[in-house]
């Protein structure tokens, strides 16, 4: 169970890189988990059966050394391992205890070992830390590397300086991991309104009935539980609690608790991350406000090419050019048509992109959507689709002018074309007819010549067959200039429509990357082991901070909250 903050830690910093890869995290997320999660008293020895590590913090002048001369007895005295300087960490353990591992980060020129034979002590190992209020920052450094290593954290104050709490602050912090015991050593100068402001200031910070011990060690060779003259010595209730701590099996419950509010830690940090995905409410809202987005700047975006468009479509006027088109010559025609088209349609895609910036740049904040993940999933579509606009552009052309105006037109223009046959040849033909049939009948009839009358006549017919027609014709005929702005302006259409509707699809897919997301990471977060505070006896859970407390006895369960995006409140 040691090493399941390591494995979790892992797991998450697995999956924020992939979420970082769609965009959804910074780079640097799994940087915000905490450093030394992995670290545990464990981790310090080989053995199973491994001693309790207790650390004594404390301001300058505290008394620190002599309380340790005090529970070490003559053994430490007489081996000359008093406290060489404020600076150093300093370790006594039993003779028959080995130290297999130290923090690979531990300067080693700033520790100290000192062996005792106390057996009272067998099964504790106490870390004398510097002094943590000292103007020297490598002090605080060493109180980072030891404190995931510890499971008690004795807190030492004097009469004097309880109420500074710079050092206070600097462990709070850490206050989840480890069980407390709290020593207001020179009691001697001590009053019974501090002992209860102490008590009081502890509680005010999630500590509930904290244990606080009075103990006088002006003279280390006080012997555990001796009467003072003039207050209270509560040494061999210290003695007795740390005797009740080094019993195996609550050193093993402690490492327990400890492993599960490092995993408490991790998910506090890694629930925020859940903030940057959206639900699926967010992606619809989105999606509804691209639709009405696109319907906003449909309009500006065709009369931002008007110009460029009428430009094009000028260069179409050329009879051949047109005529070819109507012939089904598709290619392009000319250099100078070419590169228009193109000018076209870079303006073309340029605007679009305008359009896409402005809508992703001003939801995104809205919405509280994650840029980069909105840019990483659009952005290849919508260029995509700028690729291909140009063969959007020159179909719809092509299309317009092989198909000028509209179906009605374009019936009307081929019924008077043929009529522009078919009525001079018909009234040609009838005046043939009347002109031979009057030629035959003239040799025995003289009224069947036609006379001058019949050739005015005719002539007129003949004429009107063919203007009327002619004239229809003419008139219907589909403007060369009309036909490509009209397949221009049908292309930008049907180009904005397809940006339109891919990146419509593409934002719809959004809700299902962030969905699989938010489903992947609570189930990292499915199988954790019960709350290891439910067999500590009474007297250890005073031991531990309220809060943490009763955020343990829930149980790390997330399998309750898989819809939520978070469930658990920062540490303290």
């Amino acid at each position: 169970m040691s090493q399941l903050p390591t494995a979790q830690k892992e797991r998450l910093e697995a999956w924020a890189t992939r979420a970082s890869k769609l965009g959804w995290l910074p780079h640097n997320s799994s940087q915000n988990l905490i450093a030394g999660t992995e670290a545990n008293p464990g981790q310090l020895f080989e053995q199973a059966n491994r001693p309790l590590v207790a650390g004594l913090f404390g301001g300058t002048g505290v008394g620190k050394s002599t309380l340790l001369n005090r529970l070490a007895g003559e053994t430490i005295a007489r081996a000359s391992a008093e406290r060489p300087t404020s600076r150093n960490v300093t370790v006594y353990v039993h003779r028959s205890v080995t130290v297999d591992k130290l923090p690979e980060n531990l300067p080693m020129q700033r520790m100290r070992t000192a062996l005792h034979s106390n057996d009272d002590y067998r099964q504790v190992m106490f870390i004398d830390m510097p002094d943590f209020d000292s103007v020297e920052q490598s002090n605080r450094q060493l109180v980072d590397i030891w404190l995931p290593h510890l499971d008690v954290v004795m807190y030492v104050v004097s009469p004097e300086r309880y109420r500074d709490d710079l050092g206070w602050q600097l462990l709070h912090q850490h206050a989840s991991r480890h069980a407390w015991l709290f020593i207001i050593n020179q009691w001697d100068r001590g009053s019974g309104e501090q002992f209860g402001d102490f008590t009081a200031q502890l509680e005010s910070q999630g500590m509930s009935d904290p244990m606080v011990f009075r103990t006088d060690c002006a003279n280390p060779a006080h012997a555990p539980g001796t009467a003072l003259s003039n207050a209270k010595d509560d040494f061999a209730q210290l003695h007795d609690t740390l005797s009740e701590l080094s019993n195996g099996q609550i050193i093993v419950q402690l490492q327990e608790r400890g492993v599960l509010t490092r995993l408490q830690s991790l998910k506090s940090i890694s629930d925020q991350w859940l903030q940057q995905l959206p639900d699926e409410h967010q992606i619809q809202a989105l999606t509804s406000l691209w639709e009405v987005h696109c319907q906003k700047h449909h309009a500006p975006v065709i009369e931002a090419l008007q110009w460029p468009v009428a430009q094009l479509a000028q260069q179409y006027a050329d009879n051949t050019v047109f005529w070819k088109r109507l012939l089904g010559h598709k290619a392009i025609a000319t250099r100078t048509d070419a590169a228009a088209f193109d000018a076209l349609n870079q303006t073309l895609n340029e605007r679009l992109t305008l359009v896409l910036e402005h809508f992703l740049n001003e939801q995104a904040h809205q919405q509280g959507i994650p840029l980069p993940a909105l840019r990483m999933t659009i952005e290849p579509v919508h260029n995509n689709g700028l690729s291909t606009n140009k063969q959007i552009l020159e179909n719809a052309l092509n299309r317009s002018l092989l198909h000028p105006g509209g179906r009605w037109r374009r019936i009307l223009y081929t019924l008077s074309h043929a009529l522009c046959i078919i009525l001079p040849i018909t009234a040609l033909g009838w005046i043939s007819f009347r002109v031979v049939g009057g030629f035959a009948s003239g040799s025995s009839n003289p009224d069947a010549y036609l006379g001058t009358n019949f050739a005015i006549n005719s002539v007129l017919l003949l004429g009107v067959s063919w203007l009327l027609p002619t004239l229809v014709y003419k008139k219907i005929t589909p403007s060369r200039e009309e036909a490509a702005t009209a397949g221009l302006q049908e292309g930008i259409t049907n180009v904005v429509e397809q940006i339109r509707a891919e990146v419509g699809d593409v934002l719809k897919s959004l809700a299902d990357t962030a969905t699989q997301l938010r489903a992947d990471y609570h189930h990292l977060w499915e199988e954790l082991p019960d709350d290891a505070n439910a067999n500590l006896p009474e007297s250890v859970r005073r031991l531990l901070s309220s809060q943490v407390t009763q955020r343990t006895e829930r149980k790390l369960d997330v399998r309750a909250n898989t819809h939520s995006s978070t469930d658990s409140a920062p540490l303290s």
